[in-house]
């Protein structure tokens, strides 16, 4: 069950950086769209 629990929680984290990394992703493409 704690395994279970750990693999979750590592997978919501995997999740939560992914998301950062692709809203940052988006704002850098839109930020060089709009000078560009």
């Amino acid at each position: 069950m704690a395994r279970k629990m750990m693999k979750v929680t590592k997978m919501m984290k995997m999740m939560k950086m992914t998301k950062m990394v692709m809203m940052k992703m988006k704002v850098v493409t839109v930020s060089t769209k709009g000078t560009g």
